[in-house]
């Protein structure tokens, strides 16, 4: 089925993958929820975090869902929204104390991120739209996780040629961003035509990572 989520679980870091449809239960009625984003909480809870919309003219937005095995989720609530204007992609971290959560939609900059903050990761306040660039060009926030005396945020340009570069933050409230490119686009093997997009990266056991 077109638009579906669905999850990805290696038994072998990465080399090999079993499929299997999500179980997103509470979302009947309502536009397909897409655009996942997992967080695995102290108790073993995995959070994940979606975009759908409840048809009612206020746009999509944020809900969040939760489960105890990776693959069954019951959906708890709205987790951030901007009434009447589209919030999409969501993507979160925990920084220090503070829960961060960034999305794309229809924003009043060109380029920007929608950002908010929780003290939970439950319910968003809205911080402002923030524009991050990468030699002046606007950056969309994917994917953040911690690493050695800080925390990293993953993200990509729009466009033709889209690259993946990456953030640095200490704090979650200022960002410096990270010389070099972590991902080109590559059109040599044929598995890479227009743009590389969209990173999701994990720590795998031996201290490596996987993109």
């Amino acid at each position: 089925e077109q638009n579906k989520t669905v999850v990805a679980i290696s038994p072998d870091s990465g080399r090999t993958w079993i499929y299997k449809k999500l179980n997103l239960a509470g979302f009947q009625g309502m536009a397909s929820p897409v655009d996942p984003d997992v967080q695995l909480l102290p108790d073993g809870t995995f959070r994940l975090y979606l975009t759908s919309d409840a048809l009612d003219g206020q746009g999509p937005r944020t809900y969040y869902a939760e489960g105890k095995d990776g693959i069954n989720f019951v959906k708890k609530g709205v987790a951030f929204a901007q009434p009447g204007r589209d919030v999409l992609d969501p993507s979160t971290l925990l920084i220090g104390s503070a829960w961060h959560i960034f999305a794309g939609g229809s924003t009043s900059t060109p380029g920007a991120n929608w950002s908010g903050t929780s003290s939970d990761g439950t319910s968003f306040t809205f911080r402002g739209e923030r524009i991050f660039k990468k030699d002046d060009v606007p950056q969309a926030m994917a994917n953040g996780l911690a690493v050695r005396d800080g925390y990293r945020f993953y993200t990509f340009s729009h466009g033709p040629n889209a690259e993946i570069n990456s953030f640095f933050t200490t704090d979650g409230l200022t960002w410096t961003v990270e010389p070099g490119k972590r991902l080109s686009l590559d059109t040599t093997t044929g598995l890479e035509r227009s743009f590389v997009k969209d990173p999701a990266v994990v720590r795998l056991k031996d201290g490596g990572y996987l993109m």
